[in-house]
């Protein structure tokens, strides 16, 4: 997927299709964490002072209390963001204009 990625994002520069070449990126940042996260499973971090200390997938899960209120707090969280996303859309909508010949950075 990696390859894939690599080059369809290429092919999509030397091109010009944006969008290709803005997908195949997408998918090629998603392809390196997978493989990021899999190469890892299930220790995530290994002690040198001995393995019972390392930091594996399943000691370091959280409890099924914390999961249960993230997946309350999740659709509640989704949503404000996508309202203050649709905000700032609508309020700053429209070209930038180019500074004037009076005005300036000071």
């Amino acid at each position: 997927m990696i390859l894939f990625a690599s080059a369809a994002l290429f092919g999509g520069v030397n091109r010009r299709m944006e969008f290709r070449a803005f997908a195949s990126s997408c998918l090629l940042i998603a392809g390196l964490l997978g493989a990021g996260a899999v190469s890892i499973f299930p220790v995530m971090l290994r002690s040198t002072l001995g393995s019972e200390y390392s930091l594996t997938a399943y000691n370091s899960a959280a409890s099924r209390e914390s999961l249960a209120v993230a997946a309350i707090w999740w659709p509640i969280a989704l949503v404000l963001a996508v309202g203050y996303f649709l905000f700032i859309l609508r309020h700053f909508r429209g070209k930038v204009k180019p500074p004037g010949e009076t005005e300036r950075f000071y």
